[in-house]
């Protein structure tokens, strides 16, 4: 039928309409949710001394540590000098900018803290609650925007400046607080108070801000001010703002009634601070140096003066207080200042200090016997020992004692802090001179312990936040010069004139110490006279000119002097840095897939093995590599493996090297033996393989191996094997059920034992356990190898229980616990199915344990005990003040008994260790016996009684019932106590401070509580348990559920339900000196390890090879066993794991490691989010790492370095010539430039790169070798290397960089070789297949010589290629091979990336401001397309033919790659000037968002969407949502988001494959093609931003609002405002004035899973929704955040 022309058309335009809708991309929205896997730990920016457990009796405080938005506090262990972790608040809403004690005036009491927070203003008086629910408590919190923006006059910039505070706390319930906010805007001063009853809280609601205008407009008297110069005494007012300028640093002077104090500050009038490359000028604003200014202030009155103003060096950096005045720090300077501003001493640290030294004031050298000095003073840190002594760490580590004795002198202590990177903080704390600090005593060496009395000692830590952190002990003590020069403890300048010796008493003379000795009486006797006229200082040996003054000729020389006599490292805190652009690739040569494997992966690409993920981390000293893993993903610790099927549970007999399966009906015998010594020596190449091969399991042969009497119990139809263990190293035993006609069970206990290749049977019983009854779980434990004694604890069915006790005699003991009657409980309805299920006393679980005799006490349980306590990770500390409340003795006895006490037994436990059970009921009640008691009296009582266990409580302790559920019926499955920490057989089943007694509590909804025990200082018995955060979900989620349905549905699996068995095996597995460490192994749904850093438990999860996809099995690893693999006696012992693989449901593997991971190193960290890291110290910064594909079995990865070092200057101090020829110089350099002036006035010069490179630099600074040499100024070198990881991480080739070139971007990749040139008819006609692939290394600098920015920058662009080099030497080494080069001269070279489009592999390079489509082809780079955006681009991410460009002016570009014209399109972009660092894609089924990172720390997510009204026509990039991250990062990585049913596996694609072929619609939706970001932070931190549903959106949002209103804060912090937009301060950004918000804080809602289950009953409730709900949609979460 013909149509007519109009319904034609219609039809036309129908289908144009469909198929741009079709091509139009996805607008939905991308629900973005940020997670942070771990935040930054170990690194200290800021730092201070506070006595927070304040009862342990030790003379050493708590060391308070902040960085970033992470505050961390240490206690010290007395025994070993450790740092141990004591609490740790993670993700502060704010990052800390500054900290100081404030000292409780009782001793007896903590302290409080005072924090700063940067962005908008704001100080928190903070007390350090360490209670069940720890907690920054904030008693006092100050904004200070508003005094701050008032005098901003609508600026924003100095939002940008951090607070800089200093306190005064004086009287001692008094502080007077001094805060300068936006770099000198303005100054806040506020007044604190300390009550016993609110702590420490400000006096008035507002702060007091000083009227800077007026104090700077008031002119000093000169008569009373003659010290001052003219120019500092002239009007400072005349500024924009206030007359003080830049205020760099604030201190309180001693000696004054009222507080009084000094301000650094820069002179308007001058030009204001200078500029460094202005420091040098004879004449200028330089000249006229800095202003510090001294300030009275009466904040309860709002008054304030200015008392004196005196001019510093223009280099000053900071003051500090000192006995008398303050302390100047410059950077080429130190100025001492008196209490009346007079000068009282300028001392030079280099030759170049003139150059910022005013003319009034007059520097001098080192004082003798001190060599003079050649260093630099930026970036240094100061922290006072005594009013007279202070410790000086320069920018890379080198120490320094800053003392005054005649006069201030510094004295190098030839030190260096290794692997600091550079220092950001140095606190000290003193001990005194008697000292009672047993870790000083022990730790110190070099010295004689008898004098320590007559020293100062104390404490000093170094902190820095791109390396790690140091812990020192020192002795200081004061002598005379004499004394020093005998004892060989110092350098005579003479002999070492400017540069740092290399070792203490090196060089000396002879015939000078003979010249010494005979002037020494003379020189250095005692003055004569009684009055106070100084001992005059005869003049140096140093011969100056006669025409310089006196003061200029002589040099200072001291008669005492201070030394360090010793300097000892206590401890390192271990820090990853910043974090960089990392990859993901093979460490070592992977295992071979079996034949089944091989068949699952035959639709993918062959298996590689388990990956590592490799981060640069650190810089300078520190800098390395962090390589991310997780127990059992490491290929190198497997050491064999063997497949089997249908294995219920799988238990060790180490002493006879035996492995025993349990079947569905059965059992087996495996030996593992260890292989022949012939393969120790094999080549180094094939470790690797050798490793893998070192030890075999094998089945054995029952009917070979057994004996006819111990083969027909073991063959027994129908039986199973309950559990097994060892009694001796001769005998072990077998618990089997054997089940009767009747349906019930008989259980039998087989002892049996192995000899001259024959297992016999010893004896059999049958167990006491009535017909009618069934053994729910079993629990065993053995006593005593040495008497042959096991316990064993069985529960019922019906709710009661048994305890066990025999050996191999066959002597057999039993005794019962039954079930409690039913019993009241406080539920609010108090009916329905809840309410009678708690009301029950069935006993649920049992465990057996070791403790310390008088761990537990019928005391600690007592309702009616409410002293003070403060924990601490070895116990609880009780306050004075309520002890003698409760007992009725003062505190003078108290403390006596304490005295008693310690001296009786040191501070340790008794050394008798008891075993006890532990019950755990059906009501939540937990008691603990003794099983001596329990065996010698039925009716013993319980030692520790709390009620909660299993339903989440924050605390258990005494006998009150807490709220139970109302909806929700839980109990414990099992519980397991254990010890966590460093193994040690003495310390086996004893307390210490670095082994935590911990609680582990499986539920029946599959969730895993860990409790740390909270112990009492004074008697070292245990308290409490206190719950441990996890942020870990280990219950089967259900999308589990709905796999294992679908695998019913299809017939894959039986319908047998293993959770409707009454058996259970056990899933909780304490471990002994496992890799150094005990801890515990929790098999349930989501595999856990609970280890221990540093006194602090924390989680690993396990992650197997070839794991098969969740559901088919309810558990991932069904078996678990260790101590089989011992390297030496007792030193190291592998474990074993039996896992699900892939393949036919119900396959499984052996899995058999040789350790764990490399914990007890001291490069091991567990920063948390359940991934260890292990760091590679490289001593230098590792800018990029990629993986080198191609190049053979061994992986070899590229890495792009920067060497950071000291270039040495001290060719300057001397150049050779003398007066006559410098001069004569020096006239020829000036005729030349007035010549060249002229002609350039003329207009016949040209204006090249010429003319700045005769710029005279040199006259800027010149070196004055009467005050010291020329300090070494930071320099780097960069280079390509080439490492091995299999054989260290060894560097096997490298490139070097040229002078002044920097290493900027590098990538490996494939480059089409064409071979038409660009242009050509048969350009276009090239398919794929006519192209060759060519591997290469490329490589992208930055030349920035000496001239810097006054020419244009430029780059390079270099291809490496990697080929095998097997001349050198017999084995075949990868070499490096630079094959192109080519010099760009839009700018330096940021980024490099390869364009794929249509099988056509090209480079993409930015530079500067363009983006270049280079190819290669006949040896060259030739451009085929280029685009130009508006400043510089400094990332590139690359999807398809789409780019998207990161401008570091113009925010985010969207651009398509045309291959028919070779050009690039702007597509659309972000028209806010927004400078963006990092840029990544975030995409959920056909969604996409692009991320971006900028300068204020935020995320941004834009979508392409050309449909949208906000779109403007499609050419602008629609922002979705925005998110204030806190921390700066430059890199987004995307990755696969991975479900619940793959993130126990490590090879997700072997996993992935196998899960496509048990369902075939698998990554049919949105939820299964999900792509999110994760990134390192320059804090240190690791975190991911993962797309969510929308129904997992909207409830997620629900809970954060309610969250938000519903937890408490530390610091007393607003989340809300934390996480608000950073608006730039750009001039035209943010036009719309408006925050779209939409970003999950995963942070947040995170915390949910850690409440008591009536809470979240309560919060799920207020949102409509239900805690299984939220918690498997926060289990998907943290599924998809699992990168590793």
């Amino acid at each position: 039928k013909q149509s007519s022309p109009s319904t034609s058309n219609d039809h036309q335009n129908n289908n144009r309409e469909n198929t741009m809708a079709r091509r139009a991309p996805n607008s939905r929205p991308v629900h973005p949710c940020y997670l942070s896997i771990w935040e930054g730990s170990g690194g200290c920016e800021f730092s201070t001394w506070a006595k927070i457990d304040t009862g342990t009796g030790d003379d050493v405080p708590n060391l308070v540590a902040a960085h970033g938005s992470t505050l961390t506090i240490y206690s010290i262990d007395q025994a070993t000098g450790k740092l141990l972790f004591l609490e740790s608040f993670p993700n502060l809403y704010g990052n800390v900018c500054f900290i100081e004690t404030l000292k409780n005036p009782n001793p007896n009491h903590s302290d409080s803290l005072l924090l700063g927070f940067s962005g908008h203003p704001r100080l928190a008086v903070v007390s350090v609650e360490t209670s069940s629910e720890k907690l920054l408590l904030g008693t006092t919190l100050l904004d200070l925007t508003l005094p701050l923006q008032e005098l901003s006059y609508g600026s924003v910039t100095p939002l940008e400046q951090d607070l800089q505070a200093t306190v005064l706390q004086k009287p001692s319930n008094t502080a007077t607080v001094a805060v300068t906010l936006g770099g000198g805007v303005s100054m806040a001063c506020l007044q604190l108070k300390y009550t016993q009853a609110a702590g420490w809280q400000s006096t008035n609601d507002e702060p007091y801000v000083l009227p800077l205008q007026s104090l700077s407009a008031a002119t000093l008297d000169e008569s009373a001010a003659a010290n001052v110069s003219g120019s500092a005494n002239r009007d400072l007012s005349q500024s924009i703002v206030t007359g003080f300028g830049d205020i760099l640093g604030t201190a309180f002077l001693p000696g004054y009634l009222e507080p009084t104090m000094v301000v650094l500050h820069s002179n308007p009038i001058s030009g204001g601070r200078a500029w460094s490359g202005r420091l040098g000028r004879e004449s200028g604003g330089s000249r006229h140096g800095m202003i510090l200014s001294s300030i009275a202030l009466t904040v309860s009155h709002s008054r304030s003066a200015i008392l004196w103003s005196t001019q510093v060096p223009a280099d000053a950096l900071q003051v500090y207080p000192t006995s008398n005045g303050c302390l100047v720090h410059c950077a080429n300077s130190m100025l001492a200042v008196g209490n009346t501003g007079q000068i009282q001493q300028c001392l030079a640290v280099n030759g170049w200090a003139k150059a910022s030294v005013p003319s009034e004031i007059t520097a001098t050298p080192n004082p003798w016997p001190f060599p003079k000095l050649a260093i630099a003073l930026d970036g240094a840190k100061i922290s006072f020992v005594t009013d007279k002594a202070a410790f000086c760490v320069l920018r890379y580590g080198q120490v320094y004692l800053l003392q005054y004795t005649d006069s201030w002198s510094l004295l190098p202590l030839y030190t260096n802090i290794g692997a600091l990177g550079q220092i950001e903080s140095l606190t000290c704390w003193p001990l005194g001179k008697v000292i009672s600090s047993k870790v000083l005593e022990a730790k110190l060496s070099g010295i004689d312990k008898s004098k320590l009395s007559v020293m100062d000692t104390g404490l000093l830590f170094a902190g820095s936040r791109l390396g790690d952190s140091s812990l020192l002990g020192f002795a200081l003590e004061t002598t005379s010069v004499a004394d020093a020069l005998k004892g060989d403890s110092i350098v005579h300048p003479k002999l070492e004139a400017y540069s740092v010796p290399t070792k203490l008493g090196e060089g000396e003379s002879s015939e000078y110490d003979t010249i010494l000795e005979a002037e020494e009486e003379a020189l250095y006797a005692a003055p004569t006279t009684t009055d106070n006229t100084p001992t005059l200082i005869p003049a140096s040996d140093d011969e100056y000119a006669d025409s310089l003054s006196i003061q200029e000729r002589k040099r200072a020389r001291l008669s005492r002097l201070i030394l360090a006599r010793s300097l000892s490292v206590l401890d390192s805190v271990t820090a990853l840095g910043p974090l960089g652009s990392g990859c993901a690739g093979p460490l070592a040569e992977a295992i071979k897939p079996t034949t089944e494997e091989e068949i699952v992966l035959e639709e993918k690409t062959p298996s590689v093995g388990a990956t590592g993920y490799i981060f640069p981390c650190g810089y300078g000293s520190s800098g390395g590599l962090a390589l991310l893993t997780t127990p059992g993903r490491d290929d190198r610790t497997i050491v064999a493996e063997e497949d089997c099927v249908n294995t219920s549970a799988m238990f060790n007999l180490p002493g006879h090297h035996l492995v025993v399966l349990s079947m569905e009906v059965g059992m087996r015998f495996l030996r593992l033996e260890k292989s022949s010594e012939a393969n120790s020596t094999v080549k180094v190449d094939e470790a690797e393989q050798t490793k893998q091969d070192s030890a075999t399991l094998k089945e054995i042969d029952m009917e070979q191996w057994c004996t006819a009497e111990a083969l027909q119990p073991l063959s027994i139809e129908n039986a199973v094997l309950l559990t097994a263990g060892e009694i001796s190293s001769q005998d072990f035993y077998v618990i089997l059920g054997i089940p009767n006609e009747n349906a019930s069970m008989t259980y039998s206990c087989l002892l049996l034992s192995e000899g001259s290749g024959q297992l016999n049977l010893n004896s059999t019983f049958d167990m006491p356990i009535p017909n009618d009854e069934v053994v729910s779980s079993v629990t065993t434990l053995c006593k005593d190898t040495t008497g042959r004694e096991v316990l064993m604890a069985c529960t019922l069915f019906s709710g009661g229980s048994k305890l066990f006790r025999f050996n191999s005699q066959g002597t057999f003991e039993t005794r019962d616990f039954d079930a409690e009657s039913a019993m009241e409980i406080d539920i609010e309805d108090n009916e329905g199915e809840e309410a009678a299920f708690y009301s029950r006393g069935n006993i649920v679980s049992m465990d057996i344990f070791h403790a310390p005799k008088g761990a537990f006490s019928l005391s600690t349980s007592d309702p009616t005990d409410e002293e003070h306590q403060l924990t601490d990770n070895s116990g609880v500390i009780d306050d004075d003040d309520d002890f003698e409340g409760l007992y009725g003795t003062s505190n003078d006895e108290h403390d006596e008994e304490s005295k008693r006490s310690s001296q009786k037994d040191d501070g340790t436990p008794e050394e008798e260790i008891v075993t006890l059970v532990a019950i755990c009921r059906q009501s939540g009640k937990l008691e603990i016996y003794s099983v001596s008691d329990v065996f010698a009296d039925s009716e013993a009582s319980p030692l520790f009684v709390a009620f909660g266990a299993s339903h989440g409580v924050s605390e258990l302790q005494g006998t009150t019932v807490p709220r139970l559920p109302r909806s929700h019926t839980v109990s414990a499955s099992e519980i397991r106590f254990f010890f966590c920490g460093p193994s040690s057989s003495e310390a086996k089943g004893m307390f210490d401070a670095s082994r935590i007694f911990c609680l582990a509590i499986e539920t029946n909804d599959g969730d895993t509580l860990l409790y740390k025990a909270k112990l009492s200082h004074r008697t070292k018995t245990v308290k409490s348990f206190t719950r441990v955060p996890t942020k870990h979900i280990t219950r089967p989620s259900r999308e589990q559920g709905k796999h294992l349905t679908k695998l019913r549905r299809h017939r894959m699996v039986s319908q047998h339900d293993e959770a409707k068995q009454k058996f259970r095996f056990n899933r909780l597995f304490a471990f002994h000196n496992l890799s150094g460490q005990d801890g515990l192994f929790a098999a349930v749904a989501r595999p856990v390890w609970f280890v221990a850093e540093r006194g602090r438990p924390m989680m690993l999860c396990h992650r197997s090879r070839h794991a098969a996809p969740a559901g088919a099995s309810p558990r991932p690893v069904t078996g678990f066993c260790s101590g089989l693999l011992q390297t030496a006696a007792g030193v190291d012992s592998g474990f074993m794991t039996l896992h699900e693989r892939v393949g036919r449901v119900g396959s499984q593997r052996i899995t058999v490691f040789d350790s764990l991971l490399d914990l007890s190193s001291s490069h091991g960290l567990l920063p948390g989010g359940g991934i260890f890291v292990q760091k590679v110290p490289l001593g230098v910064t590792v800018r990029h790492i990629q993986l080198v594909e191609g190049t053979g079995s061994k992986p070899l990865y590229a890495v792009l370095i920067s060497r950071e070092n000291e270039s040495d200057l001290s060719s300057l101090n001397a150049d050779g010539l003398s007066p006559e020829e410098r001069q004569r110089i020096a006239e020829e350099k000036e005729n030349a430039m007035i010549k060249r002036q002229v002609e350039a006035d003329l207009g016949g010069f040209d204006m090249e790169q010429e003319w700045v490179e005769e710029i005279e630099r040199e006259d800027c600074f010149k070196v004055d070798t009467k005050l010291g040499g020329a300090p070494p100024i930071p320099s780097s070198t960069h280079s390509l290397w080439i490492v091995d990881p299999s054989a260290g991480w060894v560097v096997v080739d490298s490139y070097e960089l040229e002078e002044h070139e920097h290493a900027m971007t590098m990538q490996v990749l494939n480059l089409s070789e064409f071979t038409e040139a660009p242009g050509t008819v048969n350009d276009t006609s090239i398919s794929e297949q006519d192209l060759e692939n060519r591997a290469f290394i490329a490589v992208g600098t930055a030349i920035v010589d000496k001239d810097g920015e006054d020419v244009s920058g430029k780059g390079r662009v270099l291809l490496f290629e990697s080929k095998q080099n097997v001349t050198r030497s017999s084995t075949s080494q990868p070499e490096l091979n630079c094959v192109y080069e080519k010099t760009i001269f839009h700018g330096p070279v940021t980024s490099l990336s390869c364009l794929v489009s249509e099988g056509k592999s090209r480079l993409v390079i930015a530079a500067g401001a363009d983006i270049n489509v280079e190819q290669w082809g006949a040896d060259k780079l030739t451009q085929v397309g280029f685009f130009r955006a508006t400043m510089s681009i400094l990332d590139t991410k690359l999807f398809k033919n789409f780019m998207v460009l990161s401008d570091a002016y113009d925010s985010l570009y969207f651009l398509i790659w045309r291959e028919s014209d070779k050009s690039l399109t702007l597509l659309a972009k972000d028209y806010d000037p927004i400078p963006v660092y990092a840029s990544g894609l975030l995409s959920r089924g056909g969604s996409l968002d692009i991320v971006c990172h900028d300068d204020r720390e935020n995320l941004q997510f834009f979508q392409y969407a050309p449909g949208d009204a906000a779109a403007r026509g499609g050419n602008r990039l629609v922002c979705r949502a925005d998110f204030h991250l806190g921390s700066q990062t430059t890199d987004l990585q995307s990755y696969f988001c991975r479900s619940s049913l793959l993130v126990n596996s490590s090879t997700p694609s072997s996993s992935l494959a196998a899960l496509k072929q048990q369902d075939k619609l698998y990554g049919k939706s949105d939820d299964d093609q999900r792509l999110g970001v994760h990134f390192g932070t320059s804090d240190g931190g690791y975190g991911a931003v993962v797309p969510l549903s929308e129904p997992i959106y909207w409830r997620l949002t629900a809970l954060q609002s309610v969250m938000v209103n519903a937890l408490e804060s530390d610091c007393s912090l607003s989340q809300r405002a934390w996480r608000l937009y950073r608006r730039t301060p750009r001039r035209g950004g943010c036009r719309q004035n408006e925050r779209k918000k939409g970003v999950i804080d995963g942070d947040l809602v995170t915390r949910y899973i850690d409440l008591p289950i009536s809470y979240q009953e309560e919060i799920a409730s207020a949102i409509g929704s239900t805690v299984d709900l939220i918690l498997d949609n926060l289990l998907e979460l943290a599924s998809s955040t699992r990168v590793v």
